[in-house]
């Protein structure tokens, strides 16, 4: 059975951290960007990254920030994984290595620059005039990503829009490596949901099963 991977993002506190992995999360989004409603400090961060087991991957999200800013709470946290979601070049990614990256795009043009130097790549929405990148509760057309023959991509994650009643059908239609759900397991904006999170995670573990 193929297993899809889940990233819950946009977690504050460990408690709700503790809900995701004990929900079946793979990953554990940190979002440092101030102007977000899921903004997290170094600190809290650092206690968030801490209260992880193994084998649950901790991943920063950043907009154009610095590749220094981006060194430096990596290493403060204890971050491998860093997931962008700006205008970041290839030239940029490249000289973050040896971290691992997670690229956002919106269509195939801007996948066809990352393709060779990111790590993973995640189909997103894009944001609308002032929006924070990411985050969004908006989906896109799954069927045009779906008719594309990504075999040889870098792994695809797939976010926008997902919820406990959609993720099941994305998954059927895409088949990505991973799924990536922030406003979807809200009860208001910035305010994750316990039964939210179990319910998106069930769902996927469900898709799976069927296929």
């Amino acid at each position: 059975m193929t297993r899809t991977r889940i990233k819950i993002c946009g977690v504050c506190d460990e408690q709700i951290a503790k809900i995701a992995v004990d929900a079946g999360a793979d990953m554990v989004g940190l979002v440092f960007v101030e102007r977000s409603p899921r903004f997290v400090t170094v600190e809290q961060a650092k206690r968030i990254a801490a209260s992880l087991p193994e084998q649950v991957t901790p991943v920063g999200l950043f907009v154009n920030a610095s590749n220094e800013h981006i060194r430096d709470i990596a290493e403060i946290v204890g971050l491998e994984t860093v997931q962008l979601h700006g205008d970041e070049t290839p030239e940029q990614i490249v000289d973050l290595e040896p971290l691992n990256i997670i690229k956002s795009v919106i269509d195939n043009n801007q996948l066809a620059r990352f393709m060779t130097c990111a790590h993973a790549v995640i189909f997103d929405a894009p944001p609308q005039c002032n929006e924070v990148p990411g985050g969004t509760g908006r989906t896109f057309d799954w069927d045009a990503l779906a008719q594309l023959d990504h075999s040889d991509w870098p792994n695809l994650f797939v976010a926008g829009g997902l919820t406990p009643q959609n993720v099941g059908q994305a998954i059927q239609i895409i088949h990505p490596y991973a799924v990536d759900v922030s406003s979807g397991v809200e009860s208001k904006r910035g305010v994750k949901d316990a039964a939210l999170i179990r319910d998106f995670c069930q769902a996927v573990h469900t898709a799976d099963e069927n296929q």
